[in-house]
């Protein structure tokens, strides 16, 4: 797996997209939304992560924003005055209060490009906001 990673780290963003792009119409291909859900429980059931922490809650609560549990939810792009693209970046905390952050145009795009891809590929989504973004926010909290 380390190989795998130190593999992944060599590659352009362009590359890191074609290959997003790849395993995602490969999950496609072989999975339903049933089955990578039960998938992703599994995973996140064995890391220990909570696979509601970030899924679309009915009521959001009241308060102050937790950028401690921030984690991105979507990104958007718009073009400015002079023609350029401008990215801001959709955060949700772990009670489901949002807020946008403007991001640079470098990473901007290539956010943007893989919230992208996600929106084609439906599993994706429910992938990241059960099992990925969790586990960034433990990877997070451990560190501190």
């Amino acid at each position: 797996m380390d190989a795998q990673i130190e593999q992944a780290g060599q590659l352009d963003n362009q590359e890191k997209l074609n290959e997003l792009d790849k395993q995602l119409k490969r999950l496609e291909s072989i999975g339903n939304p049933e089955s990578a859900q039960a998938a992703a429980s599994s995973v996140a059931g064995a890391l220990g992560l909570n696979t509601g922490q970030y899924a679309d809650k009915p009521v959001v609560f009241e308060g102050s924003f937790d950028s401690d549990s921030a984690q991105i939810l979507d990104v958007y792009r718009t073009r400015n005055e002079q023609g350029h693209w401008h990215y801001e970046t959709e955060m949700v905390d772990a009670d489901g209060r949002r807020m946008r952050i403007e991001v640079s145009a470098a990473e901007g795009e290539t956010l943007y490009e893989t919230f992208e891809a996600m929106k084609r590929f439906p599993m994706a989504k429910g992938i990241y906001q059960s099992v990925v973004m969790p586990m960034l926010q433990k990877i997070l909290e451990s560190s501190e």
